[in-house]
């Protein structure tokens, strides 16, 4: 039986773990004999199968991790006497191996970082920028190292662009664009909440990044509301951050508290029924792989206020309710947001259908990449 190793010790929160589960809930109703699949993770969320084997790990800080990959795995594997024919990462990066049983095995690495691939002017003084900066400038060089055995799978085509234009080793045929599952979400179990069914909600459910770009939102509905103030009282926009931090005390300052709501972290359900609540979905980010929610809008069948970028171009490619932005323009926002508020418009829910892209790449791994 082949062994499959899939390297996840970083994906402990967030997106990234989000894109685990997806790929190891895939994996689960499986009965192969021909491949044993072996889980490195840091977090107590997944069971073991005949087919797939939990190897639960410490927490690893940043400096750990680099240790990890580029030291400890391979003494792992040979301290368990585990060699795979395949490394499978979900940690951007390929891993180093030089023991002459391991150094040949190919690895696909599942790229989802796009910071290393965007320009953006990050300010260093600032504590959480100065984390994204390092991922910015410093993490390009661990995706570079050890990938003469890799192939990548990237979510978009501007993202295989970017990837090519960065690291000038990576080859076009090692870069394979599968994009992710489309969410399969029953609709009808998801009710709008009551207490708005007066209001106009406009729904962001973003964490507190810089480039999540909130105060273009902010600084819009405060000049929307200057200028058309009858829509102050049915007017409310909910962000998914805390009220501690600068953005929550701009929209004091704005007196604008009771319509920009702040409600914090909350349950994928609770994010469904803002979906079904929402007049419309507001995505102003400025760097994205994908952006799930895009997806989860088109659902529902919800306008959708997005950046003018090629990421939510590729995701939004067909999708009529939407309305492109400048990501720093207050005008071009005020004018997107003023016109849904002035005259919504009609949900239209997409078909779904159950489409389950793991599969591309379960037969990229089993066809092409596998040590034969």
């Amino acid at each position: 039986m082949k062994k499959i190793l899939i390297n996840a010790t970083a994906a402990k929160n967030s997106g990234a773990l989000t894109i685990l589960k997806d790929f190891i809930n895939f994996l689960y109703p499986m009965k192969s004999k021909e491949y044993e699949f072996h889980l490195l993770t840091t977090v107590a969320l997944f069971e073991e199968t005949p087919n797939i084997k939990v190897h639960k790990l410490t927490t690893q800080n940043w400096l750990q991790r680099i240790k990890w990959d580029f030291i400890l795995l391979e003494k792992w594997c040979l301290q368990n006497n585990i060699m795979p024919d395949l490394l499978i990462s979900f940690q951007n990066t390929c891993t180093r191996f030089t023991h002459k049983t391991l150094k040949d095995i190919p690895q696909l690495v599942y790229y989802h970082q796009p910071l290393p691939l965007i320009k953006y002017k990050w300010n260093i003084l600032q504590k959480t920028e100065r984390t994204m900066f390092l991922y910015a400038h410093f993490y390009g060089f661990f995706v570079n190292k050890n990938n003469k055995h890799a192939h990548y799978v990237v979510q978009l085509p501007n993202i295989k662009e970017k990837l090519l234009q960065k690291f000038k080793n990576i080859k076009e045929n090692s870069v394979t664009i599968i994009k992710p599952n489309p969410p399969f979400i029953p609709i009808e179990e998801y009710l709008p909440f009551t207490e708005f069914k007066n209001d106009i909600v406009l729904f962001y459910p973003a964490t507190l990044l810089t480039y999540k770009n909130h105060l273009i939102i902010v600084k819009s509905i405060a000049k929307l509301i200057n200028e058309k103030p009858e829509i102050k009282n049915t007017l409310k926009v909910i962000f998914t951050i805390d009220q501690n931090n600068t953005i929550y005390k701009t929209i004091r300052q704005q007196e604008l508290e009771n319509n920009i709501l702040c409600i914090g972290a909350i349950d994928y359900k609770i994010v469904l029924k803002y979906y079904a609540t929402s007049s419309a979905l507001l995505f102003p980010s400025k760097i994205e792989t994908f952006g799930l929610p895009l997806t989860e809008a088109t659902v529902f069948g919800i306008p959708i206020i997005a950046a003018s970028l090629p990421y939510a171009k590729e995701v939004l490619d067909g999708y009529k309710n939407v309305l492109f932005c400048d990501p720093d323009s207050i005008q071009e926002w005020y004018d997107a947001i003023k016109e849904i508020c002035i005259k919504p418009i009609k949900k239209t829910p997409i078909k779904q259908n159950n489409i389950n892209t793991w599969n591309k790449i379960y037969n990229l791994i089993t066809d092409k990449l596998i040590r034969k």
